[in-house]
């Protein structure tokens, strides 16, 4: 496939063999299933396909998933918004979590404070590389 156009129908077709067989080992199939169920000559072709999916969904941008995730809650959301009655507070729940997600998924919330102790307690002290507490174990 050096040199073919990336959306050349045997590119997509194998990204598209390549994504089934990602699907199928998350439901827990093994690869010579994958490999009997997809067409793959064996056990190993159908490893290298999985391994390919990942690499492939590996290389999307965060964010463009960020972008996507955001969208995906963002329905969820309307979708919630359209049946709320006065009496539906488990949908107002469910809706205040939404945003509490998409609100940490976009970095809206200012961060926490944390306070970090830097006291050191006792000595510390080294023989022959070890720490006195290694040393009395």
């Amino acid at each position: 496939m050096p040199g073919e156009s990336k959306t050349s129908k045997r590119r997509l077709a194998a990204r598209d063999r390549w994504l089934a067989a990602l699907e199928l080992r998350k439901k827990g199939w093994t690869y010579e299933r994958i490999a009997t169920e997809l067409g793959y000559a064996g056990r190993q072709p159908a490893y290298k396909a999985v391994m390919d999916a990942l690499k492939e969904a590996h290389r999307e941008p965060a964010d463009e998933i960020r972008s996507l995730e955001a969208a995906r809650l963002d329905d969820l959301m309307e979708s919630l918004w359209e049946d709320i009655g006065p009496e539906d507070v488990a949908v107002v729940d469910r809706i205040l979590r939404i945003m509490e997600r998409r609100a940490r998924l976009l970095g809206l919330d200012m961060p926490s404070e944390s306070k970090v102790d830097h006291t050191i307690k006792g000595p510390l002290i080294i023989r022959e590389g070890k720490s006195k507490e290694e040393s009395d174990e």
